[in-house]
């Protein structure tokens, strides 16, 4: 199988899986067409079907040893004939009981299953599997063959538990060959099973961008595996200029993370390519993508994600130096995941808007774009442009963040396409009203009471306002929180391009 993650026409396909036909020849080269549009290749990677291997062969590298080596007609019986892969040759004991057979693999495996070949004579044996060669660890208590005197080879399998070792030994306490025989032990096979394809597969590590706070174009490139590796991984980051390896050095105090400096150089997608190999001689590549955009000073900029779905707006007013901003876009449990940074603080919010998918929600009114804080995703202020697909907020750092639909939400995120200032209710009123707005556009919002005399009596909002719908109670107090007579009164709204005014009636 292959799975594939793209960007294709516009549109962003996660982790497609494919069939290969004709794969039992040694596949050493995969190659990828696009017949029609344009697409982005974010993750390719092959996905192989379990492979169990006896790693108990000479031929794979392992050594084995015994008590000692019996004869029959004439030859020898040596140890190294129960690890060479053939059933009809075996190794023997020459008269010692209890004995023993003992093989060290090439290296260290995670063993989930061994396996013995009986020559002939019924044993009573365990096995045990050890690290260093020194501590053992009983995987096949004590118990008998399940051949039979003078039978053909028999062949036991025995599943354990998942262990890692690099030997393995075969214990026998007693045979079924009288004392006089010629030899005693006879085993055709001593067999210790490792799917050699677990440590690629299950082999995790990360790869982060750390820039820089005072200075952005300056980042650390930092790769973290779950068990030790060998040697400090391969890095290099493409970019549209150049391609440079990273030299990786191990951090103090750690034996799995690694550390290296790179410095950015323009504005373009960076490809960050990193090889691992673990202390077992599993390895994995990896390739990290991200969207890199230098934003200056008094200059209005975009950071969009490389699927276009996702963007920043850094306006004049954002920084007050050059800044390297990094965008990627993930996918986490199918849902995709938008990464901004640098970390730290701006001088006014930045306006983040993300694009949905408008088949795959019933309700918009209740999106949220969610960010993930230490307590884990919570919801940002959202409004959600229907007519667009898209959500927009502002916030104040950068992080990760999400779309996700809150169905509990009993506010209205879709902003209104028109404005509209509503008739204020109940009409007349005592002492109480609400009074309704739409506003389409984020803007300075001013909305005054008057009494009959053209008057300001009181004030309810005079500020910067989000786009969105909204509705407050007025209690009929002035702004000098006296009570106000009954009357006729009118409130006015104003933004930067419309003013409207209605009337209404205080009646005590």
């Amino acid at each position: 199988q292959v799975e594939i993650s793209y960007w294709i026409n516009g549109n962003y396909k996660s982790k497609e899986t494919l069939e290969l036909v004709n794969s039992e020849d040694l596949m050493t080269n995969l190659e990828l067409s696009v017949l029609e549009g344009t697409a982005w290749f974010d993750d390719i990677r092959v996905i192989p079907l379990q492979a169990i291997q006896n790693i108990s062969l000479s031929e794979h590298g392992a050594i084995a040893n015994a008590i000692s080596q019996g004869t029959y007609m004439g030859n020898t019986q040596y140890a190294s004939y129960a690890i060479d892969g053939d059933q009809s040759s075996s190794w023997s004991s020459q008269g010692d009981m209890p004995a023993w057979l003992k093989v060290k693999f090439d290296k260290v495996y995670e063993i989930e299953q061994v396996g013995v070949w009986w020559a002939s004579h019924k044993h009573t044996f365990s096995i045990e599997l050890s690290l260093d060669g020194n501590n053992w660890t009983e995987v096949v208590s004590s118990r008998s063959s399940n051949n039979s005197e003078g039978s053909a080879p028999v062949h036991e399998l025995f599943p354990i538990d998942l262990t890692k070792a690099q030997y393995i030994k075969l214990k026998i306490s007693s045979t079924s060959a009288p004392s006089s025989h010629i030899f005693q032990a006879s085993v055709g096979e001593i067999e210790a099973f490792t799917d050699i394809l677990a440590d690629t597969v299950n082999l995790k590590f990360s790869i982060a961008v750390h820039q820089n706070p005072a200075a952005t174009k300056y980042a650390n490139i930092v790769v973290a595996a779950e068990s030790p590796l060998q040697e400090a991984p391969f890095v290099s980051v493409k970019s549209a200029v150049d391609s440079v390896a990273v030299p990786m050095v191990l951090l103090q105090n750690s034996n799995t993370v690694y550390s290296g400096s790179y410095v950015f150089k323009s504005s373009s997608s960076h490809a960050i390519y990193s090889h691992v190999t673990t202390e077992t001689g599993a390895s994995k590549d990896s390739v990290r993508t991200v969207n890199v955009v230098l934003a200056k000073p008094a200059a209005l900029t975009t950071v969009s994600s490389l699927d276009k779905k996702a963007s920043l707006v850094i306006t004049p007013k954002t920084i007050d130096k050059e800044t390297y901003f990094i965008s990627e876009v993930t996918t986490e449990n199918g849902t995709e995941v938008y990464s901004f940074s640098p970390g730290i603080s701006f001088n006014d919010k930045i306006q983040l808007e993300i694009k949905y998918d408008a088949i795959s929600y019933t309700d918009v009114s209740k999106l949220f774009i969610y960010e993930m804080t230490e307590e884990g995703w919570m919801p940002v202020r959202s409004q959600v442009y229907q007519s667009e697909n898209k959500l927009k907020a502002y916030v104040g750092t950068l992080g990760k963040y999400k779309i996700s639909s809150n169905p509990s939400f009993e506010g209205y995120n879709r902003i209104p396409e028109t404005f509209a200032l509503k008739q204020n209710y109940p009409n007349p009123f005592n002492p109480t009203t609400t009074l309704q707005y739409d506003l389409p556009e984020t803007d300075h919002v001013s909305l005054f009471i008057y009494n009959i005399l053209g008057k300001q009596v009181a004030t309810l909002v005079n500020g910067f306002q989000l786009a969105g719908k909204y509705s407050l109670t007025w209690d009929a107090k002035s702004d000098l929180g006296d009570r106000l007579a009954s009357g006729i009164y009118f409130y006015q709204i104003r933004t930067s391009s419309i003013s409207q005014v209605k009337k209404m009636i205080l009646m005590k």
